[in-house]
């Protein structure tokens, strides 16, 4: 069989007497790598500002998600150190905090919170941002080359391109840089999933009838942060009729589970140094399940397991996207209808990075499998208003198959909670 088993060997503290994740070793390959692929691009200069990117960069850490106009951002170079802009105050912080950054690197932002000080106020602000900018490439003699970038909102770029500033999207340096991980980042992403696996036994001790789906999630967020997770997580917990589609998107509602009802639930953005989790498991309460739901689950767990059992570096993701159903099995009019169901994803300091294995992308514009990459392949079955199970799992990617990252919480079965007999 070419899947191996996760073995995390050690605890999250620093310890001197074993080698654990060397989180110097980690900021300086993530670095080396952005520069890589800078040069393989033809990109001296780059302008990052989604946080995910930023902090691989830099290994700065700031707040989640895209900074709305632009509250942090960083420019990094292939020849140079990087310099980082930072929400008011806290790039003092950093001078103390972080000393791999020269503290003569570390700036204030120019924000204006994506034009929320009105159109005239924000692009006064946004002047102020692309002459600083200009100022640091003019020092560095970059100033009539391109500038790469991850995001910009209408009022950066047109200030960057009034002052002459070339500006080019460059997304696919940090894509390429990111999409294989090195083995502190493996490591990391196996601490997460500890803290998952922590979570979910949590939240399945406390199934039973009468409690909400939100007194679920509740209970695993806490989990999660007596764990250690940065940030915490996100818990999607579905119930009863709910289990099949998603009706009310990631969000737990409300509604209390009875005796019978099916349980999907997935531990998503558990993380460990911003590195996060995307794994579901199917729990029924009270009872066995009936033939149909059985049936459902068996072609689940049968689909994942087949990708898993053949994937390999050098595989093509058209190929590994046949494997899951068409769409037109629960008569949708296009594949792009389960693309939040049925999929597989690159998962690391983003929830979605390289390679996507779905339909809808992958049959006529393949991406290749590599050695490194980690991936969650997720699928479901059911009826929509009856029911439906879910089954996820995390695997990393190796020189001859895969290691099944996710393999502490049962998944042979639907899982049985609050059995009365």
């Amino acid at each position: 069989m070419s899947i191996k088993m996760n073995n995390l060997r050690f605890g999250p503290s620093g310890v001197d007497w074993q080698e654990r994740i060397d989180y110097s070793r980690m900021r300086l390959e993530r670095a080396m790598r952005t520069k890589k692929y800078m040069k393989q691009e033809g990109i001296p200069a780059l302008f990052l500002s989604e946080s995910e990117n930023i902090r691989y960069a830099t290994s700065i850490k700031g707040v989640a998600g895209r900074s709305r106009g632009f509250r942090r951002y960083a420019l990094i170079f292939a020849e140079h150190e990087p310099i980082i802009y930072e929400a008011a105050g806290t790039h003092e912080q950093h001078k103390f905090h972080c000393p791999w950054i020269k503290p003569e690197n570390m700036r204030a932002a120019h924000t204006w919170f994506g034009g929320a000080p009105g159109k005239k106020a924000s692009e006064a602000m946004a002047k102020k941002f692309a002459l600083s900018i200009k100022k640091d490439l003019e020092e560095r003699g970059l100033v009539t080359e391109k500038l790469g970038y991850d995001s910009l909102d209408y009022f950066g770029k047109n200030a960057l391109e009034e002052l002459g500033i070339k500006t080019e999207w460059s997304y696919s340096v940090m894509e390429n840089a990111r999409k294989t991980k090195t083995i502190d980042e493996i490591n990391c992403t196996r601490m997460a999933i500890a803290y998952a696996d922590i979570a979910y036994y949590k939240m399945y001790e406390a199934m039973k009838p009468g409690i909400r789906e939100i007194d679920l999630a509740g209970i695993g967020m806490e989990a999660l942060y007596r764990a250690g997770s940065e940030e915490g997580g996100t818990i999607i917990c579905k119930s009863g009729s709910n289990t099949f589609e998603d009706y009310h998107g990631c969000n737990p509602t409300d509604r209390i589970i009875r005796y019978g009802d099916l349980i999907t639930i997935d531990v998503t953005r558990a993380n460990h140094m911003g590195y996060r989790t995307c794994y579901y498991r199917t729990f029924i309460i009270g009872r066995d399940p009936n033939p149909r739901e059985k049936e459902w689950y068996k072609k689940v767990r049968d689909i994942l397991y087949e990708i898993m059992e053949v994937i390999r570096p050098g595989d093509t993701t058209d190929k590994l996207a046949k494997i899951f159903p068409p769409a037109s099995n629960w008569g949708y009019s296009g594949e792009e209808e389960t693309l939040a169901s049925i999929i597989g994803h690159g998962i690391g300091l983003s929830m979605i990075e390289q390679p996507i294995i779905h339909r809808a992308y992958s049959l006529e514009n393949p991406q290749t499998i590599e050695e490194g990459m980690i991936i969650a392949i997720e699928t479901r079955e059911g009826e929509p208003f009856v029911g439906g199970v879910k089954l996820e799992h995390m695997i990393l990617i190796t020189k001859d198959g895969c290691e099944l990252l996710t393999n502490t919480m049962p998944d042979e079965n639907i899982i049985t909670a609050a059995r009365f007999f």
